[in-house]
């Protein structure tokens, strides 16, 4: 439903009369009347009102901090809803409320403490107990506590089965990489709510991670059948037909999630992923472009578009891509390990070696950076330390001692020769 179109209902609904009186008490249900009707600017005015016949009225406080909430206005939100848990402390709602506000003010420490004072005032109250927990859950999801959130949604679970809450803690096991009991999850979710779209999608993408791919294409599948304007799910499709190398199925729902949501830059690096593996690489260039026209933060696009010129050999293009990609996400290996092989290819052996060094601390255990530094390292006479890297690199991966293996991940001419010199000491 569009906005239009729910302003249209609205519409038709009786508009609620201010009163004549000074009672506030009808000046209370004037508001909630508003209130309901997304009126929220004139919802908070009948709430002044009453505050001004009754300045102890908490109930007035409370909802006055809800319609702040309701029109994004946070701040003011918290100082009313702080007024109203003044006036009565073992209001639990208004301590879930003031843990809502807290979250979207990106305070997640001091919603949780907000939501743990409701959940002890609210034992004779299960539903708001229900409430606090899940959102609870999704304030620790936020501190990446993920083992802490899945025991939330539990408690709230206890309380009552509800398909929001598996779908939450199945999001959560995700996150832990549990993945059969996120499955499970996802699974209970689509059970008690068969409509429910997201459950679908997010239950494919826990099957494309287990590389069950027909399973994830039926979610997928499915989600979009529920929800034909779902780009996300056309997007995640397409992920997958990419996994299984079926190109042209994967262009197809990357370009229809485009179609829906002109703005999705995910899904225009995914096609320009797609268009890298079919060697269209302009195509690839001009998806990768648009992805950081829209998201002028997004790593990963400036590091696809760094691999093409990488590829082309357009070196400074390249090393401009990578050396950005770097600078919006800083430990971004594959940029700053490429950088190094570029650095080789153009006789700068010490710039080269920096960059490997720097990628080793990022990750100990690549292969790939250990054979290159060891490498690099023979070349300035590290001799014993340049072979003990190299015959390092070789016990996580045989596939380096490859010379095509090498190629495929671009190393250039130089560097592969020298490593191939160097492999053969061994």
């Amino acid at each position: 439903m569009t906005e239009k179109e729910a302003e249209n209902i609205r519409a038709t609904f009786p508009q609620p009369v201010a009163p004549i009186s000074n009672n506030s008490v009808e000046w209370l249900n004037y508001g909630n009347q508003l209130w309901r009707l997304e009126k929220y600017g004139e919802a908070v005015s009948a709430f002044d009102k009453v505050i001004s016949l009754d300045p102890k009225s908490h109930l007035a406080y409370y909802a006055k901090a809800q319609a702040y909430y309701n029109n994004w206005l946070y701040h003011s939100a918290l100082a009313s809803v702080e007024k109203a848990i003044n006036l009565k402390p073992e209001l639990a709602i208004a301590w879930r409320l003031k843990g809502s506000i807290l979250n979207a003010l990106d305070k997640y420490e001091e919603a949780i403490v907000a939501y743990d004072q409701a959940i002890t005032l609210s034992k004779s109250a299960p539903e708001q107990a229900f409430s606090a927990y899940m959102w609870r859950g999704s304030a620790l999801d936020e501190l990446k506590r993920y083992q802490e959130a899945a025991d939330s949604y539990t408690q709230a679970l206890k309380i009552r089965e509800n398909a929001w809450a598996y779908y939450n803690r199945g999001i959560t096991y995700d996150n832990l990489q549990k993945y059969q009991e996120a499955i499970a999850d996802y699974s209970k979710a689509i059970e008690l709510n068969p409509q429910y779209a997201k459950a679908y999608n997010n239950r494919g993408i826990t099957y494309d991670n287990l590389q069950k791919y027909q399973e994830a294409i039926a979610d997928y599948t499915k989600a979009i059948e529920l929800n034909p304007q779902y780009a996300e799910a056309y997007n995640n499709r397409g992920i997958t037909y990419d996994d299984l190398q079926k190109y042209q199925e994967a262009i197809a729902d990357y370009t229809k999630a485009i179609e829906l949501n002109p703005q999705y830059a995910n899904a225009y690096n995914n096609r320009g992923i797609t268009y890298d593996d079919l060697q269209k690489y302009q195509e690839a260039i001009a998806d990768y472009t648009k992805a950081i026209e829209i998201n002028p933060q997004y790593a990963n696009a400036y590091l696809g578009r760094g691999l093409i010129y990488h590829k082309q050999k357009n070196y400074q293009q390249a090393i401009s891509d990578y050396q950005t990609s770097i600078e919006k996400q800083t430990n971004n290996l594959p940029a700053i390990t490429n950088i190094g092989l570029i650095k080789y290819e153009m006789g700068d052996l010490e710039t080269a070696i920096k960059q490997w060094e720097k990628a080793l601390t990022i990750d100990g255990n690549s292969a790939e950076v250990q054979l290159a530094l060891g490498v690099g390292y023979y070349r300035q006479g590290k001799t014993e330390e340049g072979l003990k890297l190299v015959r390092s690199a070789l016990k996580i991966d045989k596939q380096f001692a490859d010379k095509a293996f090498l190629e495929q991940n671009l190393w250039g001419d130089k560097l592969v020769k020298d490593a191939m010199d160097v492999l053969g000491k061994l």
